[in-house]
């Protein structure tokens, strides 16, 4: 993994971070050196499972260890199997399957599988579930709730959905006040999620099932993309807080 540091000689904050997380490691640096400036170095992990540059046990935040744990799709389906709802399979169903062929972020590495004779059962594989995808942001505890949607309605449709292929997400979704306890459900699982990966900031995304209303674990991301300035706001003063 390829480590790189997005501050300047005079910044006392230092957001590590692989390159798939730069931009937004990038503007949290900025934000926590011009909002909290602090005299003594402080380096934040952002999205980093593999870091030899730097003693660990002067790494802040996320521990490589949990990151590796998130990343993992395998070891964080088992760490999370006792709370549900994660739609983990062993063999084709209908109508599709998810394989995961790697760590890799924003729906890279992942092949969906329409048939029995692609489906290779050495990989790791979840189940296809019809429903709306809800991602909570996390930082030491439940921020933001956001439904994704497509960014353009002439956008087309796509079982893996991402930035990469026109998916963003909204912010109030009306499913939080139009479907009784979603919201406090949401927030709930989110908190046991992250307290069993041992993960103090990042986001859960979630399906809920449109046939059965059951709500199922899509991802556990330790380094999600802070998309508006509000975000990274928040993020910002609580991890400044809670440096103390």
């Amino acid at each position: 993994m390829n480590l790189h540091i997005y501050t300047q000689d005079s910044d006392m904050w230092k957001v590590i971070s692989p390159r798939c997380c730069r931009e937004t490691a990038t503007v949290l640096n900025k934000e926590l050196n011009e909002t909290y400036p602090h005299e003594k170095e402080v380096i934040l992990n952002w999205g980093n499972s593999n870091i030899t540059r730097y003693n660990v046990m002067n790494i802040f935040g996320n521990a490589p260890q949990a990151v590796y744990r998130t990343v993992n799709k395998k070891e964080c389906a088992s760490l999370l199997d006792d709370l549900g709802h994660v739609p983990v399979v062993t063999e084709y169903t209908e109508p599709g399957v998810f394989q995961h062929l790697g760590f890799y972020s924003n729906g890279k590495g992942v092949k969906f599988v329409t048939n029995s004779t692609d489906f290779n059962s050495d990989f790791f594989s979840t189940k296809k579930v019809t429903g709306k995808e809800f991602r909570v942001y996390f930082c030491y505890k439940p921020l933001d709730i956001f439904k994704k949607v497509k960014l353009d309605k002439n956008t087309p449709d796509s079982a893996i959905q991402n930035s990469l292929n026109g998916y963003g997400y909204q912010k109030n979704p009306k499913e939080l006040t139009d479907i009784l306890d979603l919201k406090k459900y949401l927030t709930q699982l989110t908190t046991s999620v992250m307290n069993r990966l041992e993960i103090s900031y990042g986001a859960v995304d979630f399906i809920l099932e449109d046939e059965t209303n059951l709500i199922y674990i899509l991802e556990v991301n330790s380094a999600p993309t802070l998309f508006n300035y509000p975000l990274i706001e928040k993020f910002a003063t609580i991890i400044n807080e809670r440096l103390g």
